[in-house]
């Protein structure tokens, strides 16, 4: 293809460009001795140099491009100087590359394709964001629930929301997933919120909460801290004297004595007043209602000749 000189390409010239460039600069990465740019990816012990080329980069990301090709010390550093690159991990930047470079998508599980969408959104890499995003829609399981939910909070609210419905309806799977102890304190804490969720009962979220706690927590007498903000959202008056009791001496040291005393007391007196500062005082279960759908069934008993003798109704409800 050849474009004349003076004259600004017409769009089917400018196809041919890119798909000429887009042909060019395949097979560049992982290993050419081509590259004007290097950069030191990871934290500590964990660190891969990892080298590129800037216009390669720059075509694929506008951030890359100012980084680059703009005024920034980093974008002027020698080939062999590396550019410190901190924010994400070597296995995520070595998927978004190859792709960015030889098109290739190789983050084939959620978990991976949810780091290379936040890195693609962060730097401005647009096809590879979409190509990330369409791995996340393929598979959504309980396991992966959260994990795209927190994907989706700093992303899509759209999709956010989709995505909360899903923890909603299947909240006792979700529960159960490896997942859950992984989950961010936030996401645990807005759980915890949710008018409605699909739970036999109050006490499987608390053990659930619990589980996070220890999980995430350094020792025993940071657990309270590490859960606090959840465990006042914990419907105890839910519960009965003696479930909340069987609470208590199976995590003695989550309450103060103070605190199981009033709530002991709010949940035997019936009375949301009694609760301790900042503790839920809902006495509603959290158990979706589904609406109620009745079927009208009647059968008759036919007399010789056809006559009507009996005639029942039979209403069976069905949820």
């Amino acid at each position: 293809m050849t474009a004349t000189f003076g004259k600004m390409p017409s769009s089917s010239e400018k196809s041919e460009l890119t798909d000429e460039f887009e042909t060019l600069h395949q097979g560049l990465y992982p290993e050419s001795d081509s590259y004007d740019c290097s950069f030191r990816v990871g934290k500590g012990d964990d660190t891969q140099i990892f080298r590129c080329h800037k216009l390669v980069l720059a075509a694929k990301s506008k951030a890359f491009a100012k980084m680059l090709m703009g005024y920034y010390r980093k974008g002027h550093l020698g080939r062999d100087e590396p550019i410190a690159f901190d924010d994400c991990n070597p296995i995520t930047f070595d998927l978004a590359m190859r792709f960015v470079y030889n098109n290739v998508q190789e983050f084939s599980t959620v978990p991976l394709a949810c780091d290379v969408c936040k890195f693609a959104h962060k730097w401005l890499f647009p096809e590879l964001k979409q190509a990330a995003l369409n791995a996340v829609r393929k598979t959504k399981t309980d396991a992966d629930a959260l994990m795209v939910y927190e994907m989706h909070t700093l992303l899509f609210e759209r999709e956010r929301k989709q995505c909360k419905k899903f923890i909603v309806d299947n909240t006792e799977a979700v529960l159960n997933s490896d997942s859950w102890i992984k989950a961010q304190q936030s996401t645990i804490v807005e759980i915890c919120k949710e008018p409605v969720l699909s739970l036999s009962s109050e006490k499987q979220l608390f053990d659930a909460l619990v589980l996070w706690g220890k999980a995430n927590s350094d020792s025993d007498s940071n657990l309270r801290l590490k859960i606090d903000s959840a465990l006042k959202e914990i419907r105890f008056l839910t519960m009965s004297v003696r479930g909340f009791t069987e609470l208590c001496k199976s995590n003695p040291e989550i309450w103060s004595g103070d605190e199981k005393f009033l709530i002991l007391s709010s949940i035997a007196n019936d009375d949301p007043s009694d609760m301790p500062p900042g503790f839920n005082k809902l006495e509603k279960e959290r158990k979706p209602i589904y609406p109620l759908k009745y079927c009208y069934n009647p059968y008759t008993n036919m007399r010789e000749g056809g006559v009507k003798a009996n005639r029942k109704m039979n209403f069976s409800f069905k949820y």
